[in-house]
């Protein structure tokens, strides 16, 4: 009863589309009182709850969120996309690579991956249906490149992760950037094969843009350019913290926008309003957590399954490939940071049990949630490209499908080769 009853309720309320915050509560405390009565589950839930939360590392969560936000709230994000447009205008399927490159960048000054696709969807998609670009490709590449926000760095998920397993947060920043731009490399040859193969999808080819043209455009994004050097270069130079690092970032962005874009007095106050709203949310979801969580340790549950898991006649690669089977289906179903919080307790033991490297497989789960945010049926990311437009989602997932083999690719080669993860961090981290 005491693991039966906690567990069932949980189903049921994620089912009744209930939040994923309330449905881990509620079943926590539910799991709580069985095992060790009301008076002592409300005291465990109280210190619990304040001890997680107060925790001075989550502070680095607001202050990327609100450097994103500043973006969203400014035409920044319109720049960078006009300046990788001007570049590479002239070329067939111009606009979807520069969509590509420009999602790369958004994502280096966002960390969310469904804000970048909102945002993208909104700047790139029209442009592309004007010059006459599959709706299939152009839907389909602002969802799949908005997950370069999962691990490219600044990434609110890698920043989860390292909270919640107590691994260093620059360390799992720099182990991103190399993941992040072979997916980037080989979602351009995605776009370059389906073009090649289906010429019609791209349209007409834009007139290029003369040498000074392009260079004027790339002038316009230098600020954010620095902004990121600065935020990321100075972590991994070890002279701030990743929490400094992300106020760094959220004033650099503030006063960028401000000087040098359009942000105005609506556009900071909306800013500090999603802010406000998005940390609320992601706290709400520790908090359930947590308590789900102790409820998990108290019962044993965590160690029996551990146990089972490493006692099943399989192998640790095989084990491993299940486990991200797993993370790929909740993809599609839930937010990145609900993900993380709701399994690591689990899965992170599990890993180091089985002897693998924390940072190689807080990438390995970044990866794979990129993969669930644009698989059908529930992939947030074509939802939010598609409902931001008031276009069919089902267009957005023939898109982003396409995308797929090389994340499903790139995963087994990290599980083959981990050091494509870790050697970049041992020599940045010595």
């Amino acid at each position: 009863m005491e693991i039966i009853l906690p567990v069932s309720i949980l189903i049921v309320l994620l089912l009744a589309g209930v939040s994923v915050s309330y449905a881990v509560a509620a079943a926590g405390t539910v799991g709580l009182v069985l095992l060790v009565g009301l008076d002592s589950s409300l005291v465990v839930m109280r210190e619990v709850a304040y001890s997680n939360v107060s925790n001075y590392l989550f502070t680095t969560i607001p202050m990327f969120i609100l450097m994103a936000e500043f973006l969203n709230n400014s035409s920044l994000i319109d720049e960078i996309f006009e300046a990788a447009h001007r570049w590479l205008a002239g070329t067939k399927g111009g606009l979807a690579f520069a969509t590509t490159l420009a999602n790369g960048g958004m994502a280096a000054l966002s960390g969310s991956s469904t804000a970048s696709a909102a945002a993208m969807a909104n700047v790139a998609v029209p442009q592309m249906q004007k010059r006459g670009y599959d709706d299939r490709l152009s839907l389909g590449t602002v969802a799949a490149a908005g997950t370069f926000a999962i691990t490219i760095p600044p990434s609110i998920g890698l920043i989860v992760y390292g909270v919640i397993t107590e691994t260093s947060i620059a360390q799992l920043f720099t182990a991103g950037i190399i993941p992040g731009i072979i997916t980037l490399i080989g979602y351009g040859a995605v776009i370059y094969l389906w073009g090649y193969s289906n010429p019609e999808v791209f349209g007409s080819i834009e007139e290029e843009y003369t040498l000074r043209e392009k260079i004027e455009s790339s002038l316009i994004i230098w600020p954010a350019v620095i902004i990121v050097i600065l935020v990321l270069g100075s972590m991994y130079a070890g002279i701030v913290t990743p929490t400094e690092a992300g106020a760094m970032g959220a004033t650099g962005t503030f006063l960028v926008g401000v000087v040098l874009s359009d942000l105005r007095y609506s556009g900071i106050k909306n800013a500090f309003q999603n802010t406000a709203n998005i940390t609320t949310m992601i706290f709400m979801i520790i908090i359930g957590a947590v308590i789900f969580g102790r409820y998990m340790a108290y019962s044993g549950l965590v160690q029996e399954f551990i146990q089972w898991i490493v006692a099943l006649p399989i192998g640790s690669f095989w084990i491993m490939a299940i486990l991200m089977t797993v993370y790929i289906f909740m993809g599609t179903m839930m937010d990145q940071t609900a993900i993380l919080i709701l399994t690591l307790p689990i899965t992170f033991p599990l890993a180091l049990r089985l002897g693998y490297d924390p940072i190689w497989f807080g990438i390995l789960i970044a990866k794979t949630i990129e993969i669930g945010l644009v698989t059908p049926p529930l992939g947030l990311n074509v939802y939010v490209a598609s409902g931001t437009l008031d276009m069919s989602p089902t267009v957005g997932f023939q898109g982003a499908i396409r995308f797929l083999p090389v994340d499903i690719a790139f995963i087994a080669l990290l599980l083959i080769f981990p050091e494509i993860v870790t050697e970049w961090p041992s020599i940045v981290f010595p």
